[in-house]
């Protein structure tokens, strides 16, 4: 049985996979995603940028770094954005076809 801890953090993965799709830059998580700042104080603060843009898939993203402790957050952002053997980012549509 998979735990509701496990469940949170794949869609929370699940979530940063469709931020990155629609915006290669990462949106609102970019701060904390791309530069690094795993801080519980960036994880907040990344929430309230896509609290205030009304970003749907970036809140719920955003929502599941906020709810980890940092190890777990920087790994879950690690596994949302590892690439593939073609370079694109694994699980997302544009790695889906690649073999």
């Amino acid at each position: 049985m998979t735990s509701e801890y496990e469940l949170m953090r794949q869609r929370t993965i699940s979530a940063i996979r469709s931020v990155y799709q629609r915006h290669g830059a990462g949106c609102c998580l970019h701060a904390v995603t791309d530069d690094g700042n795993t801080e519980d104080s960036s994880a907040l603060y990344v929430l309230g940028l896509a609290l205030d843009k009304g970003h749907d898939d970036c809140m719920l993203a955003a929502q599941g770094l906020a709810d980890m402790r940092r190890t777990a957050r920087k790994k879950a952002i690690a596994q949302a954005l590892a690439r593939d053997a073609s370079g694109s980012v694994a699980g997302t549509a544009s790695s889906a076809g690649s073999t």
